[in-house]
């Protein structure tokens, strides 16, 4: 029980430090313990995705993304399917950005086209999921995916 408390706090009291510290002070060690520390499933993913994008050094957040994105694509969800898609698309949005900060606009480019796929094929897999029995889900769904995916193509077109 106990274990099972801190795997589920833990990432909100890592997130908590940062309006104290700045990202300066945000390491790779940090994301290293969370990395250990933390439960695999989801929530790690996206607890981890969160910890990258304030990272100080962008050429770091690129290597604990690439982490993060093997650790979503070796989940197993409850429905069987492999793959944690949604931290995927989060962890190629995350590292597009990262090169996007360090003025390599091509490869930022790839890594957003690459998030946005995923995004759209999401999107997709939510509408035709979506029926009467669970629309008030369906709607939730589809409109988060259809802002990730507004949000993407913007990104895209800031950098072609």
């Amino acid at each position: 029980m106990k274990s099972f408390i801190l795997s589920r706090l833990f990432p909100y009291f890592l997130i908590s430090l940062f309006p104290v510290a700045s990202s300066a002070q945000f390491s790779d060690k940090t994301f290293d313990a969370a990395f250990r520390t933390l439960k695999d499933g989801t929530g790690k993913v996206d607890s981890l995705n969160k910890l990258c994008r304030k990272m100080d050094d962008d050429g770091k957040a690129i290597a604990c993304e690439i982490k993060v994105m093997a650790l979503a694509e070796k989940l197993t969800l409850p429905d069987g399917s492999q793959g944690y898609r949604k931290g995927i698309a989060q962890s190629l949005n995350n590292i597009g950005v990262a090169y996007y900060q360090l003025e390599r606009g091509s490869q930022a480019l790839e890594y957003h086209r690459r998030a946005l796929k995923i995004r759209e094929e999401l999107l997709q897999q939510a509408v035709r999921s979506a029926n009467p029995d669970d629309i008030a889900t369906g709607k939730k769904d589809i409109s988060g995916s259809r802002h990730a995916t507004d949000s993407q193509h913007r990104h895209v077109q800031a950098i072609v």
